[in-house]
């Protein structure tokens, strides 16, 4: 990952922001584990819910 990457999540969200290069994913990761981590699973019991999180990237590639 290059410094030119960039992250953006909703302000509503409590690690909402902008984050910049190698620096700015580990402080990204970090408050998103802080934010989703109290949310373990549980074994199924009669009724439970599945759930997915998907994280999607894009990489710019400029060549010459």
């Amino acid at each position: 990952m290059g410094e030119s990457a960039l992250m953006e999540d909703a302000e509503s969200l409590p690690y909402g922001g902008t984050y910049h290069g190698l620096e700015g994913a580990k402080q990204h990761v970090e408050g998103a584990a802080q934010t989703w981590s109290p949310f373990k699973p549980s074994p199924p019991s009669g009724n439970w819910m599945l759930s997915f999180w998907i994280l999607g990237s894009m990489s710019l590639c400029f060549g010459g």
